[in-house]
């Protein structure tokens, strides 16, 4: 999303593994930043950013791997090319990098956030408690925020603070089962619209 024409907010969500490529936080960042994954997307982007054309060949590979050979012209470890692209871009927009489910990042991606964490650009990214993004504890620019589940009190504290009407007990206990008391599992409920049907 973009604030002006200075200011942007790029979304992406991990996916596991076996979805290439690189877990779709990498490609779901550029896709959104050159507005779309296809060729004439690509083009068309390079065509306005001339000062970057130097990262075509990186992009190519990323978005459209299958149809591509551009890895080969590709000079250089891979994430250090993706990170200057993002760095980059930043001399002519402020950029804030999100990312959901990093847990199921690959380590091209996880290395890709280690350096972006160095530089200008914010990084929002969300996971479960994993092994896999230990990593990034060894950043001294990175802050962790670790988010427990909440109990079933603190569940249903957070549900009558946002529901006027009333609620059953069985309603916030099924609920309570289903999320395990995770927070983003809760509000993805409350978003959905759904809680309100079920608490009518």
């Amino acid at each position: 999303k973009s604030y002006g024409n200075d200011f942007k907010i790029l979304f992406a969500q991990g996916i596991p593994a076996e979805y290439p490529p690189f877990g779709g936080i990498i490609s779901s960042w550029i896709s959104n930043l050159i507005g779309g994954s296809d060729k004439n997307s690509i083009d068309n982007f390079f065509v306005e950013n001339k000062n970057l054309k130097e990262f075509k060949d990186t992009v190519n590979f990323l978005l459209l791997s299958d149809e591509s050979e551009s890895d080969k012209n590709i000079k250089g470890k891979l994430e250090n090319i993706i990170a200057d692209f993002f760095i980059s871009i930043t001399k002519n927009h402020k950029i804030i990098l999100t990312a959901s489910d990093i847990h199921w990042a690959d380590g091209i991606s996880l290395d890709v956030c280690k350096l972006l964490a160095k530089s200008d650009i914010m990084l929002l990214l969300y996971s479960r408690p994993s092994e896999n993004i230990k990593q990034l504890d060894e950043i001294k620019s990175i802050r962790i925020l670790n988010l427990g589940a909440l109990t079933l009190k603190e569940t249903t504290d957070y549900l009558h603070l946002i529901i006027k009407s009333d609620i059953s007990k069985k309603w916030i206990n099924n609920l309570f089962e289903q999320t395990q008391g995770v927070f983003l599992h809760l509000t993805q409920v409350i978003d959905s619209g759904l809680i309100a049907s079920l608490s009518a």
